[in-house]
């Protein structure tokens, strides 16, 4: 009852989307973040931030700061053009290679297999 949380609805590209879900969200105790690629959220109780994609470097920086993989700076400007600078996916990746112990060029090549296959 009195736990608090952060839900995270990622790539909600509609508001209309979020129209059909948004009575099943819960009204108090945490928070909820949207990421969207639709800027017009008006009518809805939702403070929009607009948030840019990151510069080369910014990416190449948090990915290096993140994982501590200082001398895989190339590997990982190849993950930062594969994740589009995005910096919601830059993060989630940063963490995701410290978490898991794998090279920056582990993941990029992992990523780009399974990226392909659900495409």
């Amino acid at each position: 009852s009195g736990k608090k949380y952060l839900l995270i609805l990622d790539g909600m590209d509609k508001q209309k989307s979020f129209n059909e879900i948004e009575e099943y969200l819960p009204e108090t105790g945490g928070h909820v973040l949207i990421t969207s690629r639709d800027a017009y959220w008006g009518g809805t109780q939702v403070e929009v931030f607009r948030v840019e994609n990151f510069k080369r470097e910014e990416s190449i920086e948090l990915i290096l700061k993140v994982t501590g993989l200082y001398g895989e700076k190339a590997e990982a400007n190849q993950l930062a053009q594969e994740l589009q600078d995005l910096p919601l996916a830059i993060a989630q990746a940063a963490a995701y290679i410290k978490e898991a112990e794998i090279s920056i060029g582990k993941y990029t090549e992992d990523f780009r297999k399974w990226h392909q296959a659900l495409w």
